[in-house]
């Protein structure tokens, strides 16, 4: 019998997908140390943040409205991308904690497939208003925290949108399970979902007072979880 077992045969589909992030951001940082951004005026990559938009983000970061026909693969590429090292940071802690309670419940393949759904979900959303909406294009651009290349095209990245996601299965799953809000206070996930889903909306729709920052992704991804486990739910009744 063989018994030689690979380094990689414990993991699940939530390390994967961490690990996953982890290496695409190094090589973002890697790029971008090394060669400096587009249009940042010379600044070289701070490990703590992106200071504009290298040619690795044209291609694999969400352009909206979109530019060519790479909107393909960037409405699934963005949510690997990150903007900073406390992007990533608290991304992947969330993805860790909500993730491998989920998949826990439900088994590494159905969370995979929530966890895309909601993902590019987001990313559609994001698009769509971009094209519906060309007041949205220019308020996002003048918010933008670093310069963007090719004019004002905005360019969405992170995982957030599927992390909202996310949260809002673990709210429905787990409903009377505490989460600690910035490591201290405590919150039923129930009220987390209703709390951070009313914030993201009232972001939304109001006074942006975070610049740079997809609350419509973060909707985005909590409107398609939604979709995606009521939906299969209605199926399983008919």
């Amino acid at each position: 019998m063989n018994r030689f077992r690979s380094p990689f045969s414990f993991a699940s589909a939530t390390q994967y997908l961490v690990l996953t992030n982890i290496l695409v951001y190094a090589i973002q940082v890697l790029l971008q140390s090394g060669q400096g951004a587009s249009n940042s005026g010379g600044d070289l990559f701070s490990v703590f943040n992106l200071r504009g938009i290298s040619w690795f983000e044209q291609i694999f970061a969400l352009q909206a409205p979109p530019q060519s026909y790479r909107v393909v693969w960037q409405v699934v590429t963005f949510m690997f991308l990150h903007g900073g090292i406390t992007h990533i940071l608290f991304n992947m802690w969330a993805l860790w904690l909500f993730g491998t309670a989920l998949e826990r419940v439900w088994g590494a393949e159905y969370f995979l497939k929530y966890y895309f759904v909601a993902g590019i979900g987001s990313g559609i959303t994001v698009v769509l208003l971009s094209l519906i909406s060309p007041h949205y294009v220019y308020s996002i651009c003048q918010q933008m925290p670093m310069p963007l290349p090719d004019g004002c095209i905005p360019v969405t990245l992170g995982a957030s949108g599927a992390i909202f996601g996310l949260l809002l299965a673990f709210g429905m799953l787990f409903p009377e399970q505490l989460i600690y809000l910035y490591f201290a206070v405590p919150i039923k996930a129930k009220y987390a979902v209703i709390l951070f889903g009313g914030l993201e909306f009232f972001l939304t729709v109001g006074p942006n007072l975070e610049p740079g920052v997809s609350h419509i992704g973060h909707l985005g991804g909590i409107l398609f979880g939604f979709i995606f486990l009521k939906g299969r739910s209605l199926v399983r009744r008919l």
